[in-house]
């Protein structure tokens, strides 16, 4: 289950089986998509950013925010904390 903010996500609004007001965020949309990959899937919601927020299963939810880390430390430290 998928929170989608307004007007954004359109593939993932396609491909869900239902679609509802979401509780949280205020606004946002709650979608139900089917997937066969995790890993995979977790890489396309990464990609989408701020658009979408795994509300379940949590180990989807994991997935997604390991891909989110691991493109955070491509990019490096944030300025100011740079490593000696």
């Amino acid at each position: 289950m998928l929170a989608v903010a307004p007007g954004r996500a359109l593939q993932l609004r396609a491909r869900a089986h239902s679609t509802a007001p979401a509780r949280q965020p205020a606004g946002w949309d709650e979608v139900h998509v089917t997937y066969m990959d995790r890993f995979s899937f977790a890489g396309t919601l990464a990609a989408l950013a701020d658009a979408v927020v795994v509300l379940s299963p949590p180990s989807l939810r994991d997935d997604v925010a390991a891909h989110l880390r691991a493109v955070a430390a491509l990019a490096g430290p944030p300025p100011g904390q740079e490593e000696d």
